[in-house]
């Protein structure tokens, strides 16, 4: 008696199975868990998260001025936080390692 199997299936599996036998050189984050299935060694269609086109997000922030205020306000407040200001600090001193390659 032979076994029949769903092509689709049988394909689903097979990618599962390739991406468990990866061994990523670096780890990536997702809800603070790991997730090495895209680390950037393969930017195919099928393992990118974003497609194509634009974001939805992006459109709405190239197209709404009402949502590019309320982002630019949001902006400002985070800056004034302390994680804010820690992240602030931290962009700095990369452009400011930038700059100093430049020269």
């Amino acid at each position: 008696m032979a076994n029949t199997f769903n092509k689709s299936t049988v394909l689903a599996g097979n990618k599962i199975k390739q991406k468990l036998e990866e061994n990523p050189e670096s780890i990536s984050l997702r809800n603070l868990a790991s997730d090495p299935l895209n680390s950037g060694q393969r930017l195919d269609s099928e393992s990118r998260m974003a497609g194509d086109r634009l974001g939805s997000r992006a459109e709405e922030m190239l197209n709404n001025p009402v949502a590019q205020q309320q982002t630019m306000e949001w902006w400002e407040a985070f800056k004034m936080s302390r994680p804010g200001r820690d992240w602030e600090m931290a962009r700095l001193e990369s452009q400011k390692a930038k700059m100093d390659e430049v020269v």
